[in-house]
């Protein structure tokens, strides 16, 4: 995996027991692997997969009130797909509700609606690339 496309500012690594504390305040059972996003020297998001019931569910986390440049999150992203598709594992996610764009942005991802959950989610489906 090549960093080129990430600026200096920006770091992804994975995410240790005490980036999930000091992001979450307390250790998230359910997650299989998950990468930290470090922007000026700040853990600023955590992002990964975790296993339940129906299978890998992809999820992100970003700290409330970032004001990250728009082409900064978009190559976060972009390298964090980079990274899921190294799993060779399909996935479903579920956008968050208060996110306006979080399902166009699932389907620029390759993500497919497949319908929605008993309390009203949209889940979309990833499959190998």
């Amino acid at each position: 995996m090549k960093k080129y496309d990430l600026p200096p500012d920006l770091e992804i690594t994975p995410a240790t027991e005490q980036d999930v504390l000091a992001f979450y305040g307390r250790k998230c059972a359910d997650t299989i692997k998950a990468w930290a996003f470090t922007w000026r020297g700040e853990l600023v998001a955590i992002a990964g997969f975790a296993r339940d019931h129906a299978g890998f569910t992809l999820f992100s986390d970003v700290m409330p009130g970032l004001e990250a440049p728009r082409k900064l999150r978009w190559l976060a992203i972009q390298h964090f797909m980079r990274l899921v598709d190294e799993s060779k594992i399909p996935f479903y996610s579920a956008p968050d509700k208060e996110l306006p764009n979080a399902c166009k942005l699932l389907k620029r991802l390759g993500f497919t609606d497949t319908g929605r959950t008993h309390d009203g989610y949209k889940i979309y489906w990833r499959g190998v690339a």
